[in-house]
């Protein structure tokens, strides 16, 4: 999901809007998160899973996997141990 500056990616608050709030702000500096719980749950599982991504591309093959990858055969799930 995709937000201009100062419009919560989540819950669409705009800026104006959280100016004249008291208990709201922005969660980061591009100001596409609002500080509301649900919103910041949301952003923190976007960044977890984002993470958990990029740690799953960066991991070394095991051998097994990489035989499959030659083969042209889908990798089991598990490691091999």
């Amino acid at each position: 999901m995709s937000a201009p500056p100062g419009v919560c990616r989540y819950c669409g608050i705009t800026a104006a809007e959280i100016e004249r709030s008291n208990s709201l702000g922005w969660q980061d500096k591009r100001r596409n998160c609002c500080t509301k719980s649900s919103c910041y749950k949301q952003e923190a599982a976007t960044v977890r899973r984002l993470a958990d991504a990029a740690r799953e591309q960066r991991r070394k093959l095991t051998p097994a996997e990489v035989h499959a990858k030659i083969r042209g055969l889908k990798p089991k799930k598990g490691r091999a141990a």
